[in-house]
């Protein structure tokens, strides 16, 4: 498993206090990420290539970035344009 893999999230909100960190479903969309739902699995797509699987667990999905094998080649950045 790789894990040097990275997203990395620009123009950000930072709450240091707050115990996890959440990505905008409308932001990711507005972005040209398409999102899939189905089972209580969350797909996350760019240019139909799978970049995040993510669990869903008391009305959220959680993303586990150790399990996630985000493609390596170069670091994806998500941007507002």
């Amino acid at each position: 498993m790789n894990k040097g893999n990275k997203i990395v999230l620009e123009n950000c909100l930072y709450a240091p206090n707050f115990q996890y960190n959440l990505i905008s479903v409308s932001k990711l969309d507005q972005l040209g990420y398409e999102i899939r739902v189905k089972n209580n699995q969350a797909y996350i797509y760019k240019n139909e290539q799978l970049l995040i699987l993510a669990t869903g667990r008391n009305s959220l999905y959680y993303i586990d970035i150790v399990q996630n094998n985000l493609p390596s080649e170069k670091t994806k950045k998500v941007k507002s344009k």
